[in-house]
């Protein structure tokens, strides 16, 4: 069974339209999976996605936000 039948490889793509892991609009809101980032398709989108939210919330310090 065919899952994809296009390899995501041109500059100017598709990924241009795909949102950043931070959430820029909620501070401390981030996102992970096979549509965001600038980078691979399904898994490997979903584990970088997810890598980079991890780094950006070390950056931070682990802090949660307050209510």
């Amino acid at each position: 069974m065919r899952a994809a039948n296009a390899l995501v490889t041109a500059p100017g793509g598709p990924l241009d339209g795909r949102p950043s892991a931070a959430l820029g609009r909620i501070t401390g809101l981030y996102l992970a999976g096979d549509w965001v980032g600038p980078e691979g398709m399904f898994a490997d989108a979903a584990l970088a996605s997810a890598a980079q939210a991890t780094e950006m919330i070390v950056g931070r310090g682990g802090r949660s936000i307050s209510a």
